[in-house]
């Protein structure tokens, strides 16, 4: 709350003022305020008379036997005292009581206070009165405004985000006291900005999207969609419980509406996402500009949208004319051959353009406004059963229970219990749509302000003071003598609302078109418009003459340009780039600096620069009350050497066990272990970077989950591809390397269909279609996407939007290994847990021409079509010169071959002032390392790995042979279906034993029959999600324990393990006992409720897993004896984002892991003392 003492206004927390100020009261109403000494000159109404009633004092003391006795000796205007104030009082005054005389006093309120300042306060004898959040009915003091109207609660537009590496897009929030807009791009990578800076999402209720409608500029739409859902879900909940507590309380129980306004696709867009997103805490208004709005000039000065605080015009701009939809053709039609449009138009039907948008929209309201609920079950007959569904019978006793009788084709009159399906999920696909060429900027305005009320004139006109605030509220009165006065005869003129504009232009086609809309020239609606942010796509010139000249004939505006070649890339998210600095002085090898620049890569032109800047995060311009630049909000720019300081500060023992570890690693006795060690693992230069770690969503340390593995000689695999894992990847790697990076990409593969594991999928695949396309070598490579068979339908629909080559993607869908065939007798096969899940090829594609490794996959303990997969590479000494045939390119060096074939690269300039900037790091930390560890020498040889090795594939070749556990054996082929044929590379059975095995969970419960199918694995990389001490949240939830996760290795005898995949709720990192990841140190793997766990298999699988078990106990290859005797040969690491770890580098980067325990366990004690002093303030 606020005091306000000696004329001085203190933030004081709630705590200490409770404890050292004793304020008697008497309010009718509630949620006083504390108002300075200076407006208590003012004496109390002559007719008050205190009320009767009070509050009982709860103090016990004797004095109070007569509680609230009536003072005699009170002074008029005071309340009465207690017997204990009244005994006080006797004693005589002290100097830092109050006087006796009282303070202002209406009619509306009465009160009595006594105040004892702080001892840390040095201001005098503070006198604090208390004054009633509402207004009296009357105005005693017409000179002091209690309240502020609702159009004079102050605004302001202020940049959350520009262009870099970590935020993509440019973003801006405008701010009222009551609301919250975005405008601009929500890019992927805003939501986690947001975090960064503290940006509150509680009032958002507008989101206007400008540019075009495509990832680029919607990527982070979703995640932040799903995170507003969350939170107004649990403000419902808390409304709901205190309503229970409180059933006589007025609550408010309107549900808040999302507006999302934007151009063409808009609801395709959302409609895609129905699959995996369903949330009813949030209806979302999805409104979509497609067409002119302002074809009609009788409405050209209208507002677009108007609300309480705010009207916006939308600023429409083609690249080229929109077609006119079906109905527009009649019409022109009926008014040539002279009929009524109007009429006809009543009994004509829609278009079909407007009948496949009304089928969009019905999905995107089932998505959010559904009535939908999860446990209501429905009785039909089992032949109507849709599949896959569970299915539920009543028994005899009235308990629900799973059915387990006859099938549909033998009962199909069977009653049978069911859910009904998720609504908005039942369309199978959306009407077709195509990328649109379309740009949204904005006009946006504040309403005008009434003007200042004259209490003088009322005076003159003889207006009661009752009657002023119908003045002030626009109406007429008639005074006592019959004379009628109206609002302009007292208040002054109006003030008008100031605003700003949105030029987002997304193409050099696009340019022209934005800049010639009239509506930048009508004076009525660019009228009191300061400031114009401009938002630029990629290649988009902001030096040509049309730009120039606008911004000249709009000189009277600020112009604040937003481009990624003209915005610095600056370390945008201060809390991760702090930590990776740290562990970058722990460990260098393992934590690369981050790439960036502190300074543009191009200047604005010279002519422009006194008309222009460069937006910067943080950057405010107010509206109201008085227009205002204010420029110390703005974010600097990150100050690098204050992560080195407090590092030495904070964690010094972090130091010294770091220089102990670089001590052991530079042992020659480990040096020949750990070299040992690495003979024996196949293919160890193979490089793991994790480049998100964290769960659910965005956090301030991880981001969602995505994890890249570059094998020498066979590209780069991207395992899971959560939202922003573009803007990961170019801030470690820097934006020319890591274009190469996804010249080199395979494939893609997302586990399951949750959101933060695959919503950075469609940028990733339309980036590597763009870089590929500029390389000839690299034009005629395909891209696999590697997912369970209904998430495909998202990456099919999203060609609609996106500008990408679909004949380009390989879907390579994951399926039952059954035949899915609806007509058989057995019905299809579900995705059980445990069940293997085939890789489906379109049909008549050839696998080998996408030179992937043999894929094992099967179905895990998560959500539906949740998936673990096993990637087997052949040994290093494959060799088949046919492979560089067919792929049109040698995996050899991408970043040769772009220069060969002169590619441009435009991140040059770029380039170089992220390696000056790196090494002004580098420089701060390695000195701050040799005053440390002074004289030892750094042991690991991390030189760049050449990645795109030759090595050729003369060992593959397709089979259809029964599958099994062992490397050697390939999977059935499953009958063809009409488009899929699940043939794909083998491994020749005389060719294994040099073959990598990498494993990778995605998120599960254990899974039992999943170390089963990957035993043997060289790397296992396993969710984590919560410690043991939540294992009950695992359950619930369907994630893995950190021991649940290593008894998992354990089974399947995996050499390396890598965990990942973090809860928020991990503040350090745990620790374990290697000694139980030896083969015979665990028992039997446990199931739920502790009982031993039965790895399932169905009747198409039994048999292949005794022949597995069988061929595994009677052969025994060169590796599986290696194996064994390497059995105690395991190292477990924690990941982290923007990590780079070899295979063979586990045991030296093992090393590190006290330093790195004891550095998050000091990180979250300090920001904890920091959360904790943040409170009381």
């Amino acid at each position: 709350m606020y005091v306000a003492a000696a004329h001085q206004r203190v933030r004081v927390s709630s705590k200490p003022l409770h404890l050292h100020l004793r304020l008697h009261l008497h309010l009718r109403s509630s949620a006083p305020r504390l108002l300075p000494h200076h407006h208590q000159q003012h004496q109390p109404s002559s007719n008050w008379t205190p009320s009767p009633r009070y509050h009982r004092r709860t103090r016990d003391h004797p004095a109070n036997r007569d509680p609230w006795k009536l003072d005699p000796d009170s002074p008029p205007g005071y309340p009465p005292l207690s017997p204990w104030d009244t005994a006080k009082a006797a004693r005589g005054p002290r100097p830092h009581e109050l006087p006796s005389t009282p303070p202002p006093l209406d009619e509306t309120t009465q009160w009595a206070v006594k105040a004892r300042p702080l001892s840390s306060w040095s201001l005098g004898s503070p006198r604090f009165v208390l004054l009633p959040d509402k207004p009296p009915s009357t105005d005693p003091h017409p000179g002091i405004t209690v309240l502020r109207s609702s159009t004079g609660m102050l605004s302001y537009v202020q940049v959350i985000t520009a262009p870099s590496a970590d935020t993509p897009g440019g973003c801006l929030v405008l701010h009222f006291d009551n609301r919250r807009y975005f405008f601009g791009r929500v890019a992927e990578g805003t939501q986690r900005n947001m975090i960064q800076r503290k940006v509150s999402l509680a009032k958002v209720r507008d989101i206007f999207l400008s540019g075009g409608i495509s990832w680029d500029s919607t990527g982070g739409l979703l995640g932040m969609i799903l995170t507003l859902a969350d939170l107004h879900a649990a403000s419902a909940a808390d409304h709901e419980q205190n309503r229970k507590a409180r059933p006589n309380k007025k609550n408010d129980n309107t549900m808040p509406q999302l507006n999302i306004h934007g151009g063409k696709n808009l609801v395709h867009l959302l409609a895609t996402a129905r699959r995996f997103i369903l949330r009813k805490a949030l209806p979302v208004q999805p409104r979509e500009l497609g067409r002119d709005p302002r074809a009609d000039e009788a409405k050209r000065n209208e507002p677009d949208y108007e609300d309480e605080n705010i009207r916006v015009w939308s600023v429409v701009a083609w690249a080229e004319p929109p077609e006119a939809p079906r109905n527009a053709l009649v019409d022109e039609l009926l008014r040539s051959s002279g009929d009524s449009p109007a009429k006809k138009r009543k009994l004509s039907p829609l278009s079909e353009e407007d009948a496949d948008q009304s089928v969009r929209e019905s999905v995107v309201r089932d998505m959010f406004n559904s009535k939908w609920n999860l446990d209501t079950l429905h009785e039909v007959r089992l032949a109507d059963v849709r599949q896959p569904a569970k299915i539920f019978v009543r028994n005899a006793q009235g308990h629900i229970e799973p059915y387990e009788g006859p099938t549909a084709f033998e009962a199909p009159d069977t009653k049978v219990l069911v859910r009904n399906p998720w609504p908005a999920s039942q369309l199978e696909h959306l009407p077709p749509t195509k990328p649109s060429t379309q740009s949204m900027s904005y006009i946006v305005k504040c309403h005008a302000r009434r003007g200042k009320f004259d209490a003088d004139a009322a005076d003159r006109h003889g207006v009661a003071k009752r009657d002023r605030k119908v003045l002030a509220a626009g109406n007429n009165v008639t005074t006592a003598q019959g004379k009628v006065v109206t609002p302009d005869m007292v208040v002054g003129p109006s003030v008008k609302g100031h605003g700003f504009a949105v030029m987002d232009i997304p193409s050099n086609e696009l340019l022209e078109p934005s800049l010639a809309r009239h509506e930048w020239a009508n004076e009525e609606i660019m009228d009191c418009i300061d400031t114009m942010y401009w938002i630029l796509s990629d290649g988009v010139s902001f030096e040509g003459d049309a730009i120039q000249a606008f911004i000249e004939k709009h000189s009277s505006i600020k112009h604040i340009v937003l481009g990624r070649e003209l915005c610095p890339n600056l370390l945008a998210l201060e809390n991760p780039s702090g930590q990776l600095l740290k562990m970058h002085t722990i460990d260098k090898h393992r934590f690369p600096l981050p790439q960036f620049y502190n300074k543009p890569v191009r200047s604005a032109p010279k002519s422009l620069k006194a008309l222009t800047e460069i937006g910067h995060v943080g950057h405010k311009w107010q509206l109201a009350p008085t227009p205002l630049e204010q420029v110390d909000s703005i974010v600097p720019h990150m100050d690098t050497k204050k992560a080195i300081w407090q590092l030495q500060k904070y964690a010094p023992k972090a130091l010294a066990l770091a220089k102990a570890a670089r001590q052991t690693a530079a042992d020659p006795k480990f040096r020949a272990d750990e070299e040992r060690s690495r003979q024996t693992l196949p293919r160890p230069d193979t490089q793991i970077i994790p480049l998100g770690t964290g769960s659910a969503m965005p956090s301030k340390y991880r981001n969602v989950s995505a994890t890249l593995i570059r094998v020498p000689g066979w590209g780069s695999y991207l395992l899971d591809c959560g939202e922003n894992t573009l803007g990961q990847l170019r801030r470690s790697f820097g934006y020319r390397e890591a274009d190469n990076i996804l010249r080199d990409l395979r494939a893609i593969y997302v586990s399951h269909a949750h959101a933060d594991h695959h919503l950075g999928t469609v940028s990733v695949m339309a980036h590597w279609d763009k870089v590929t396309k500029a390389v000839p070598a690299y034009a005629n490579n395909k891209l696999a996407i590697i997912a369970p068979s209904r998430y495909q339908d998202f990456i099919r629909e999203s060609f609609d939007i996106e500008p990408v080559d679909p004949q380009r993607i390989v879907q390579v869908a994951l399926h039952p290994r059954e035949d899915m065939n609806p007509d058989s007798e057995s019905g299809p096969i579900r995705p059980i847990p445990g069940r293997r899940a085939v890789p489906g090829f379109p049909r008549g594609f050839d696998p080998a021409t996408l030179r992937l490794p043999y894929i094992q996959a099967c179905y895990v303990d998560h959500c539906f079509e949740a998936t673990a997969i096993i990637l087997t590479f052949p040994p290093e000494n494959a060799e088949d010169a046919s492979a560089t045939e067919t792929t049109g390119a040698t995996a050899g060096s991408v970043a040769d071959a772009a220069a060969d074939a002169n590619v441009e690269e435009t991140n040059t300039d770029a380039d170089a002032n992220a390696d000056a900037d790196a090494d002004n790091i580098a420089m701060d930390t390695t000195d701050l390392e040799v005053t440390i560890d002074a004289g030892v020498a750094d042991v690991a040889n991390d030189a760049p790995t050449n990645i795109t090795a030759d090595v050729d594939t003369a060992t593959l070749e397709t089979n259809t042979d029964a599958d099994t556990v062992t490397d050697t054996v390939i999977p059935d082929a499953t009958p063809e279906t009409p488009t899929e044929t699940t043939a794909q590379p083998a491994l020749s059975a005389g060719n294994t034993s040099g073959s990598l095995r990498i494993a990778y969970s995605g998120d599960c419960r254990p899974s039992p029959r999943f170390a089963h199918y990957a035993r043997g694995a060289h790397l296992l990389i396993h969710e984590c999600t919560f410690e043991d001490e939540l294992s009950g949240d695992a359950h619930a939830k369907k994630h893995s324990t950190l021991s649940e996760a290593l008894d998992i290795g354990r089974q399947m005898g995996a050499r390396r393990i890598l965990l990942t995949h973090f809860s928020q709720r991990y503040p350090k990192l745990p620790t374990f006992d290697k000694a139980a990841l030896s083969p015979a140190s665990s028992p039997a793997p446990r199931g739920f409720g502790g009982k031993p766990s039965q790895i399932p298999a169905d009747a198409a699988d039994s048999a292949d897993a005794a022949a597995a078990g069988e061929a595994v106990a009677t052969t025994k290859t060169d590796e599986e004896i290696a194996a064994e005797e390497a059995a105690n040969d395991v190292e477990v690491l924690f990941a982290f984002d923007m990590m780079r770890v070899k295979l063979g580098d586990f045991k030296t980067a093992q090393l590190y892991l006290p330093a790195l325990r004891e550095l998050l366990a000091q990180t979250a004690e300090v920001e904890a003392k920091e959360d904790a002093s943040a409170k009381e303030l």
